[in-house]
């Protein structure tokens, strides 16, 4: 793979986005260039960094792939008026999709710097247009559509967070992924039915936990059934055995990889970074307190959880369960 010069490559980028959406102002030498992007409610201003990815060169390249900034001394800066973002662009297997790390982190560190990420989300983000992964450090890495950079670095600037699947569903309605020679009619019909399909999901593990959450017991019907081998993932099947029911808190824990199910035992296992919460406040402690040893499981062994849905879970996700193995 021969080099793109930097600026080049942020040219590019400016095509894939849109011109009308992002529009650069001086491209200095692209890390960073001093750039706009049009966002809802007006523009804002941005230091755009901006990278190709490469093999990591650590032995890991069936499954991760790297952007690095130039040569040491070369930081991450913002410039006077300006949000700081990084964007690496992944074009190694298809459609480009554009890697967005967290700038704000990484402003004046002078070294040479290795930003990592997970080749499995990258392709997904080719069929769903939106994949987040959070790293070993807890940062978050998400891979998106270039027409949904706007919408990245809205979140980013508002520092909020936004449902994966949303996005991905916004995406395929849009014709952003998929099929492009379906008709806008059929397009709106296959999303409609697979957001039917989820709620009917949802309702069916519900049912099959007789309302509870599987990891506190919960009710109040504030549960709701998620994926154990994401729905996202090749393979997936909209079976009870390959849910959980779990409570808006757990399964945002479960979501962002804090929570572990053993495979075989179903015994439950929180990340260190929760279970140091129960020195905050009695409310941190009480979430901790609520979570059980082990999973309760449907009455029916048929709607049991398979242990290989965690497996292949915990293979598809790759690094983020390091801490529980």
């Amino acid at each position: 793979m021969s080099p793109i010069p930097r600026v080049q490559l942020l040219s590019r980028l400016v095509d894939l986005v849109g011109r009308d959406t992002l529009r650069v102002l001086n491209p200095l030498s692209a890390w960073p260039a001093l750039a706009e992007i049009r966002l809802a409610r007006g523009t804002q201003p941005l230091s755009v960094h901006v990278s190709r990815w490469n093999r990591t060169g650590r032995g890991r390249d069936a499954i991760e792939r790297r952007i690095q900034n130039p040569v040491e001394r070369d930081p991450v800066q913002v410039l006077p008026g300006t949000f700081p973002i990084i964007l690496g662009l992944w074009d190694e297997e298809g459609p480009p999709i554009v890697v967005g790390f967290d700038a704000e982190r990484r402003v004046k560190q002078v070294k040479r710097k290795s930003m990592f990420f997970p080749v499995d989300m990258a392709r997904a983000a080719i069929a769903s247009g939106w994949t987040e992964h959070v790293n070993e450090h807890g940062e978050h890495i998400f891979h998106v559509h270039p027409s949904l950079v706007a919408a990245y670095v809205e979140m980013r600037r508002l520092r909020s967070s936004v449902d994966e699947r949303a996005m991905a569903t916004i995406a395929e309605a849009a014709g952003l992924v998929g099929d492009e020679e379906l008709s806008d009619t059929e397009r709106v019909r296959r999303v409609s039915t697979a957001l039917v399909r989820d709620a009917l999901f949802s309702r069916q593990v519900r049912d099959a936990y007789d309302g509870l959450c599987a990891v506190c017991d919960l009710d109040f019907e504030l549960v709701e059934g998620a994926h154990i081998y994401p729905a996202r993932a090749p393979g997936s099947a909209d079976k009870v055995w390959n849910g959980l029911a779990l409570c808006r808190n757990h399964h945002g824990a479960f979501d962002r990889h804090l929570l572990w199910v053993e495979p075989r035992t179903f015994r439950v296992a929180l990340h260190q970074s929760i279970l140091d919460g129960c020195l905050r406040n009695d409310s941190c402690r009480r979430f901790i307190e609520s979570t059980r040893a082990e999973l309760r499981l449907p009455r029916r062994a048929k709607h049991h959880p398979k242990s290989n849905m965690f497996t292949r879970r915990y293979d598809f996700f790759v690094k983020n369960y390091d801490w529980a193995r």
